[in-house]
């Protein structure tokens, strides 16, 4: 690990370390948006800071689809999704993604793809810089 990198530790809800990830790492965040009031966005934007603030590079959805009229049908959102998805070193559960087809499809998407899943909730992080 280079002298300025960061390592983030990933526990369980019963205190066991599950991952450790060098923030280097891009982070995908699903949820539910469809059918909220701003489409859940303020959910979406305090899930990016925090994991910003322990150094991911974030794919958020509502930024990757900033530039398609909010009129579209689902499918156009969804592809986008699932076009950045694969981009993703670990997906970022909100606590309301089973409430959302498309979240369940990204979800069993990263899956399918080696991509480690993990609930944003239930997790609490550490952070710690590497000492020379």
């Amino acid at each position: 690990m280079k002298q300025s990198e960061k390592e983030v530790r990933i526990y369980g809800m019963d205190g066991k370390l599950i991952s450790i990830a060098i923030t280097a790492k891009t982070a995908y965040i699903s949820g539910k948006i469809t059918g909220l009031t701003d489409l859940n966005k303020p959910k979406f934007e305090a899930a990016e800071a925090l994991l910003r603030s322990y150094g991911y590079k974030v794919i958020n959805p509502h930024t990757i689809c900033n530039d398609i009229h909010p009129g579209a049908e689902w499918n156009v959102f969804m592809k986008r999704c699932i076009k950045h998805l694969p981009d993703a070193d670990i997906v970022f559960l909100l606590d309301d993604w089973q409430a959302s087809d498309g979240s369940v499809i990204e979800s069993v998407t990263a899956h399918q793809l080696g991509i480690q899943v993990v609930f944003l909730e239930s997790y609490k992080f550490e952070q710690t810089e590497q000492v020379a």
